[in-house]
């Protein structure tokens, strides 16, 4: 007995999933974006201690911004999956919230991907849906906090108001800022 579960979350039989062992041996030779996949995949297969190995690979290859934030930069220079930081952040760190949720870069990287939202998304929109299905997979992942943040408003990079979010001044319902006409520039503004 291996220790692994008779069948994987999809209803496959251990024997007709496919061996990962090979692709372990060398997970040291996979870029960013393979080793989140690869993580995921042994997750899959109940094989969560191989899979924290794995992440434990890409923890290391991650880059701290000061105390608040965590990323992690694409090393592909195509248009293939995982070429930009936010696909390779997003990818590590959708697998980060479900291996390792407790650790504190968790926490850096979704602050990461947040500050580099830009307008209504993150540049593409495959960027876009992976930092929101990264972002969903730490909010399911967290236990029920109290809010408190404070929520800054910016028109075209400049800041035009901030909103406190407490238990008293909960975010569900409308509040109105005002913005200056000095503010806005002719065409879009963002």
């Amino acid at each position: 007995m291996t220790g692994e579960p008779a069948s994987a979350p999809d209803g496959r039989a251990a024997s007709q999933r496919p061996d990962l062992t090979p692709l372990v041996k060398r997970a040291d030779k996979l870029g960013l974006f393979g080793l989140a996949m690869l993580a995921d995949a042994l997750a899959d297969q109940g094989r969560k201690a191989d899979a924290r190995r794995v992440l434990d690979l890409a923890w290391w290859r991650g880059v701290p911004e000061g105390e608040a934030l965590f990323h992690w930069k694409a090393e592909l220079a195509s248009d293939g999956w995982g070429n930009t930081d936010v696909e390779v952040t997003a990818a590590l760190l959708s697998t980060a919230a479900r291996l390792a949720p407790a650790d504190p870069r968790v926490v850096r990287a979704a602050a990461w991907l947040m500050q580099a939202r830009r307008g209504e998304g993150w540049g593409t929109t495959r960027a876009t849906a992976l930092a929101l299905l990264a972002l969903g997979d730490v909010m399911a992942a967290a236990p029920e906090q109290t809010p408190r943040y404070e929520v800054q408003v910016t028109v075209n990079g400049h800041p035009v108001g901030r909103v406190d979010v407490t238990p008293d001044q909960p975010l569900d319902r409308e509040r109105v800022i005002e913005v200056p006409a000095s503010a806005l520039v002719d065409g879009e503004n963002v």
